[in-house]
């Protein structure tokens, strides 16, 4: 099919390789002439190859077709999908494809809104990213979390230590607090909880109103309102900084609550933003190398891929943990925390073979320096159990997480979120082995 028929056939209207439904990078040639690309503002970046690329959506996709047609790369003059190649040959009518693109378009349209929701992201992020994305909060170490929960302490109730978990349904929430009770407890919990926001008064607290927004952001943040807790993190900040100054150690604390509620409530742009500030304030007046610095760090790490960047992420983690390293933290806590998150970035970035591999590692230390039982431990047998039926070994994947359900029913019970999701996956990768032989 010569050009000018091309434009008024199939593609008109469909645009799916342009627009991040199937792709999120197009690569460049070196004699691909990029200035039509930025005077479009189309976003270039370079692929961990080194490639150059585009960073799709395209923004020279407007009205369903291309805006720099006549000037276009050579990758969007040469990608035929096997749609296009169908019809070219004959073998897909025009009617048939027309068909099949306008569901496509409309499946995505149902899908990618609920996706975006779900993993609080930029909604200009491609549908295939988003779905690496869930494929990675869902698969690696446990089904609720975001790469690694750390704990962030507001002071006061010993309950006030928040869980940083951004789940998805409240149910979820407790479930994981109650430690898999039934849904009775359940209910139970939640009516504690809400008699512990509702009576947390001034006076309880001995006329201390700190301690009072702290209960109540702690509660707030338990039952998965994260609007509401970031709400009472704002009022708390705006005391502490009247009452403390705003240099004081609760206070910057009472500011990295608020920057992940943030991020929770939907708002992960921002998130990133108040951890990047938090970040700058702690190293002028904690140091380089306070551990709440690092923590920032470490933060600001997770929720820049979390806003749809996972080769941002990656780059400040493994940047972080050269200087955690070179300080002779090999060991230390925070620094597995860390190739926890490096891990899981790079599993959203890169090939599943080196995901893997470093997972691996991980979890030889984790057992070295924690006990076989410890959460983190089992959340990298988790991860060792998905990757490696990522990088084909399904029968291997199936047997790593069937002995990892085992420990967890044993430690956790058969209740359990995590203890369910991991027999799940054990369920799964038992579907794709190849069936005996008979």
């Amino acid at each position: 099919m010569d050009e000018p028929a091309l434009t008024g056939g199939i593609c008109v209207g469909c645009g799916i390789c342009c627009d991040g439904t199937l792709f999120r990078t197009a690569a460049l040639l070196d004699s691909d002439d990029t200035a039509p690309l930025e005077s479009a503002r189309v976003t270039l970046v370079t692929r961990p190859s080194g490639e150059r690329a585009i960073s799709l959506p395209c923004t020279a996709f407007r009205d369903q077709c291309c805006s720099i047609y006549d000037v276009r790369p050579h990758i969007c003059r040469a990608y035929k999908c096997q749609l296009l190649q169908g019809y070219e040959a004959g073998d897909v009518s025009y009617e048939d494809a027309s068909g099949l693109i306008s569901a496509t378009l409309a499946l995505r349209d149902r899908v990618k809104p609920v996706l975006v929701r779900l993993l609080a992201v930029d909604e200009r992020a491609a549908l295939e990213e988003l779905f690496r994305l869930l494929l990675a909060r869902f698969e690696m170490g446990s089904p609720f979390a975001r790469p690694l929960p750390r704990k962030v302490d507001l002071g006061g109730h010993p309950d006030d230590v928040l869980d940083v978990l951004p789940m998805t349904e409240p149910a979820s929430r407790l479930a994981l607090l109650a430690g898999g009770a039934t849904v009775g407890e359940l209910a139970t919990r939640q009516a504690d909880l809400l008699r512990r926001y509702h009576f947390a008064t001034d006076a309880e607290h001995g006329g201390d109103r700190d301690g009072t927004l702290a209960e109540r952001a702690s509660v707030s943040h338990h039952l998965g309102d994260f609007e509401m807790a970031r709400s009472l993190g704002v009022e708390l900040v705006d005391l502490r900084t009247d009452t403390l100054g705003p240099e004081h150690v609760d206070t910057l604390d009472a500011r990295e609550c608020v920057a992940v509620w943030t991020g929770q409530a939907g708002n992960p742009m921002r998130a990133r933003e108040l951890h990047a500030d938090l970040l700058a304030d702690r190293s002028r007046i904690l140091g380089e190398t306070h551990d709440s610095t690092l923590g920032s760090r470490h933060e600001l790490v997770d929720w820049t891929g979390l806003c749809g960047d996972p080769e941002e992420a990656l780059r400040l983690g493994l940047e972080l943990l050269t200087d955690l390293v070179r300080a002779g933290r090999d060991d230390h806590s925070g620094t597995l925390a860390l190739r926890h998150s490096v891990a899981y970035w790079t599993g959203v970035s890169k090939e599943a073979s080196v995901t893997l591999r470093l997972y691996v590692e991980l979890l030889t230390d984790r057992q070295r320096l924690l006990a076989e039982d410890h959460s983190d431990t089992l959340a990298t047998r988790s991860a060792v159990a998905y990757w490696t039926g990522a990088v084909g070994d399904p029968q291997a994947a199936c047997d790593l997480a069937s002995e990892l359900l085992l420990d967890l029913v044993r430690t956790s019970g058969a209740n359990d979120p995590v203890t369910v999701a991991v027999g799940r996956a054990a369920a799964f990768w038992s579907r794709q082995c190849d069936p005996p032989e008979p």
